[in-house]
């Protein structure tokens, strides 16, 4: 084998080859470009060679030497013999090669029939006849692996491209220069494969990830319909595959509209081919079996891409449209911006459902693309009009589109009921923006909602909670949900946490009925308010990693405070958070000032300046009065700090008492796991109990409280050994982190594997199957595989049975536990 070739290296090796009457093999990965490849090199030997082209076989087809069927006859339902087959062949190949030699040239090789693979390798034996052909792989095709081991033939292996080449393929495709950014990434998600590669650019120009900008091709902030390059992988396979008409007609339909009814595509496509195409898993289906969509966003995407403009009109003017009229299709907005790319016209109710979902995905400059598109202004594009700019920090635009259509002629007509309420309650949300963080708001307006959200802005929680109980509000979902969540937030900061709780436990009932998306995001951001004030800090990084990971565009567009609480908890650094277009140089309300100014104090403990004095007055701030949330966070960070910085001191030299009885005194008017968790602390640091010490570091590791778990342990541990407690001591041990004191592994593990002895060791240490998991970086269902197959072995059944069998010598390990 002649090994990897770039296409320009291997276009001037195929060149020589054949023109040496060497038959050569392609191989190369899906969309690699070994097709283009093959049409290069025989175009640049037409003029003194004969080219012979065969087509391959439908999917499906059982027809044998069908490839053939261009060069030799063959009567349908007969298979002639081999031999007769190959004189038939031979004799054709002669006649065209009596002026010139004859390039028999075969794309995709192992999509071949069998019979006709067998026959063409047969061909090498004829020296007027030298073959070219491509394939993904030599040692997957039988007859090409056999032909380059006996080198009858030469084997040449396309590469991925490199960068510069394909930036050459970028450019050439998007018709102008490309940022070096666009490039890099564009190369390593498709790891050099040609076709990816312009798939991806194709993905980029549709949905907005890509932008011409001062004659350059460069990123932008759009998140819409992500997809990786591993499916767009599979969606390319599924189109190297044979299907017959009727598949690739069904493909189509779903590909251009999304979702449809089982209803819609009875009448437009065969059952059948669809029936054949859902046993490939190439098409799912949902309700019963009665709305189909394609499996792969790759496929779907390719498919639109190479739909002609005849073709799109085609599906979109006679299912699509008609579809959407009767309810059973809903495009997506992908597909809607690629149906206006086309030229196709879309009417109102699909542009605003698209600009809708992409809202929905955080996407607020596709959402307003669509909603210019829009011919009839209503009440319902003014609002999504609105809340892109809103999401996109141009507050004073979105005002004026909400103005704007509350003053049109058209207004007269009544806007639908929900329409109208939920207009209402972004109107609320835009004139709170504008109010200082000093002003009354009953002197401002009587509306009990505004009044709610300009004491949320500035952080009058106790009024907040007087105007909610005090007024009666409109009863729709997104109203209801709004204001709940308010509620909850002001519930946290004032240090009823567990009541907070409880209502974003209720919320969750309506918050999938939410249709505004401003209204959905000032909800999750109390809720995660909610979350960090209660101490679920695990369950609030959780959530948030989730979110971002499904609405990547919310790194860019959403609350950006909420973005540092997962910084804020583990007290790092704000460097490397990502600021979106709604960043502005006042924060957007108190509580997002006290996470900012948080996050400013912990980035000092780097630069050699101690941030214990800024907590201090953070606590004691005069905004902060009567939220003991807030205060909370801010004195247990103090005492954190404290007790981080120390020495072998005892407990009364090193903290100081003021701040310890105002911690305990602040966690006594809270409630929620925090409070717990800093309760137990300042009691044992003030009363001098490594016991209380340990009970603390327990509760805030079961909470994913790691900074507070290992400050307590690691005094209590010192505590316990000054005063002779060695059943503390140890108990407090085994939470210290790195710490050599947790319970041994006896000999008797020595049947258990590498991976079964570390999740051993940790379950001793009474750690859950979630906090394993975390540590070792594999599943919590993997980690319980792990420790059931390690009982299985030790003939134990329960975690207890386990400390009893790997119990050190010396006495419990655990003794001093709750």
């Amino acid at each position: 084998m002649t090994g990897d070739r770039t296409r320009g290296q291997l276009l001037s090796q195929l060149e020589v080859l054949l023109r040496r009457g060497v038959s050569v093999v392609v191989e190369g990965q899906f969309g690699s470009g070994k097709t283009e490849s093959l049409k290069i090199a025989a175009r640049s030997l037409e003029s003194d060679r004969t080219i012979v082209r065969l087509r391959g076989t439908p999917r499906g087809t059982k027809t044998a030497y069908l490839a053939l069927a261009d060069l030799v006859r063959v009567r349908p339902g007969t298979v002639p013999h081999p031999a007769v087959m190959f004189a038939q062949l031979a004799q054709r190949l002669r006649k065209l090669a009596v002026e010139r030699p004859v390039i028999l040239l075969i794309d995709n090789f192992d999509f071949l029939d069998p019979q006709s693979r067998a026959m063409c390798t047969m061909l090498l034996e004829m020296p007027s006849v030298t073959l070219l052909v491509s394939c993904n792989r030599v040692e997957d095709t039988p007859e090409l692996r056999a032909a380059v081991n006996s080198r009858t033939m030469e084997a040449l292996t396309l590469s991925s491209l490199s960068v510069a080449e394909g930036r050459e393929v970028i450019e050439r495709f998007l018709g102008g220069e490309v940022s070096t950014s666009v490039v890099n990434s564009l190369h390593a998600h498709s790891r050099g494969n040609a076709r990816i590669l312009t798939m991806l650019a194709a993905h980029g120009r549709e949905n907005g990830n890509i932008a011409h900008v001062d004659g350059l091709w460069r990123t932008t902030a759009h998140y819409a319909e992500p997809f990786t390059s591993s499916s767009l992988r599979s969606g390319l396979a599924v189109l190297q595959s044979r299907l017959n008409a009727d598949e690739r007609a069904a493909l189509e339909v779903l590909a251009a509209a999304g979702s449809v009814h089982i209803d819609v595509l009875a009448r437009h496509c065969d059952m059948r081919a669809l029936e054949h195409l859902q046993r490939e898993g190439m098409v799912d289906a949902r309700d019963g079996g009665n709305t189909y969509w394609l499996h792969s966003k790759g496929l779907a995407h390719i498919l639109r891409q190479t739909l002609g403009d005849a073709r799109s009109r085609q599906i979109w003017t006679e299912i699509v449209e008609p579809g959407m009229a009767l309810r059973g299709v809903r495009p997506p907005g992908a597909n809607i911006v690629w149906a206006l790319q086309r030229g196709i016209e879309v009417n109102d109710t699909a542009l605003l459902n698209a600009a809708d979902d992409a809202m929905r995905a955080y996407s607020p400059r596709i959402a307003l693309d669509l909603v210019s598109a829009v011919k009839r202004k209503t009440e319902l594009s003014a609002r999504v009009q609105a809340e892109a700019h809103w999401f996109l920090g141009q507050v004073e635009e979105g005002r004026r589109a909400l103005d704007g259509q509350a003053d049109a002629p058209e207004a007269s007509t009544a806007p639908a009921v929900d329409d109208a309420a939920t207009s209402q309650l972004v109107r609320s949300v835009f004139a709170a923006d504008d109010v200082a963080w000093d002003e009354d708001p009953e002197q401002l307006t009587e509306d009990p909602l505004r009044q709610l959200l300009i004491h949320r802005r500035t952080g009058n929680y106790p009024a907040l909670l007087y105007v909610f109980r005090a007024n009666s509000f409109p009863s729709g979902s997104d109203a209801r949900y709004l204001v709940t969540m308010l509620a909850a937030e002001a519930y946290a900061a004032c240090g009823d946490s567990a009541r907070a709780r409880l209502m974003t436990i209720e919320c969750g009932l309506v918050a999938g009925s939410v249709r505004s998306a401003v209204v959905r995001e000032l909800g999750e951001t109390a809720h995660y308010r909610v979350l960090f004030l209660n101490g679920e800090w695990r369950v609030l990084t959780d959530m948030l990693s989730q979110h971002v990971l499904r609405r990547p565009g919310r790194l860019l567009f959403g609350e950006q405070s909420t973005l540092s609480l997962p910084r804020l908890i583990s007290r790092e650094s704000r460097d490397g958070v990502i600021a979106g277009d709604r960043s502005a140089a006042r924060p957007a309300d108190l509580f997002a000032w006290f996470i900012q100014r948080s996050a400013d104090l912990f980035a000092l403990q780097g630069s050699g300046r101690s941030p214990a004095t800024g907590l201090q007055e953070l606590a004691g701030d005069r905004k902060l009065t009567g939220l003991f949330g807030l205060q909370l966070f801010a004195l247990g960070s103090l005492v954190l700090l404290q007790g981080e910085g120390d020495t072998e001191a005892a407990l009364a030299d090193h903290f100081n008492e003021l701040d310890l009885k105002r911690l305990e005194r602040c966690a006594r008017n809270t409630s929620g796991p925090l409070a717990r968790q800093l309760g137990l602390l300042a009691e044992g640091l003030l009363a001098g109990d490594p016991a209380t010490l340990v009970r603390a570091a327990q509760v805030a590791a079961r909470h994913g409280n790691v900074g507070l778990s290992a400050v307590a342990a690691t005094l209590a541990s010192r505590a316990a050994g000054r005063i002779k407690q060695p059943e503390v001591q140890r108990a407090a041990q085994v939470l210290v982190p790195g710490s050599d004191s947790r319970p041994t592994m006896p000999e008797d593990t020595s049947m258990l594997t590498r991976r079964e002895r570390q999740v051993v060791d940790l379950a001793m240490s009474r750690s859950k199957n979630s906090e394993i998991a975390a540590v070792l970086g594999i599943s919590p269902r993997t980690a319980e595989r792990h420790l059931q197959n390690a009982y299985r072995k030790l003939g134990v059944s329960t975690r207890e049975q386990l400390r009893l069998v790997l119990q050190s010598p010396d006495g419990a390990a655990e003794s001093g536990g709750a």
